[in-house]
């Protein structure tokens, strides 16, 4: 969704943007069907159909307006390998050329770069909650 540098503070400040972010988010099904083999970025990664696209777009777009972070435009997409030589490309075109992914997105997970493996590991799990404003004003209010 984005990346971001941050002290261990605004990370606290992040994690709350996050929690407010998803405590309004709906789960949706979305599928994962169009597989993109790119020579250029030696990259081969699934796109989402039209209606996943649109939603993950919407959600994209709240997450990028309150989180500062580096300039990602990319639309949502799984990545399936990076840094690819030419012939391991060429098979996966083959491979990978009719697949489908359908998954049920209730949550996001906020994930750290261990430079040691050069992966990234999750540090939280936001799950969706789905509430409408009004629950979440009345909330607030009785926390007060």
């Amino acid at each position: 969704i984005l990346e971001f540098d941050a002290t261990d503070e605004e990370l606290r400040f992040i994690i709350e943007k996050l929690e407010r972010i998803t405590l309004k988010e709906i789960s949706f099904d979305a599928v994962f069907d169009k597989v993109i083999c790119s020579d250029s970025s030696k990259t081969i990664f699934v796109l989402p159909n039209k209606n996943g696209n649109e939603i993950l777009k919407k959600l994209l777009i709240k997450i990028r307006k309150q989180i500062k972070g580096d300039s990602n435009k990319s639309n949502a997409h799984l990545t399936i390998g990076r840094k690819l030589k030419p012939e391991h490309l060429k098979k996966s075109k083959n491979i990978f050329s009719d697949i489908k992914f359908d998954f049920h997105c209730n949550r996001i997970a906020l994930r750290k770069l261990d430079e040691n493996i050069g992966q990234f590991e999750i540090i939280k799990i936001f799950p969706f909650h789905g509430k409408s404003c009004t629950e979440t004003t009345e909330q607030l209010f009785f926390e007060f």
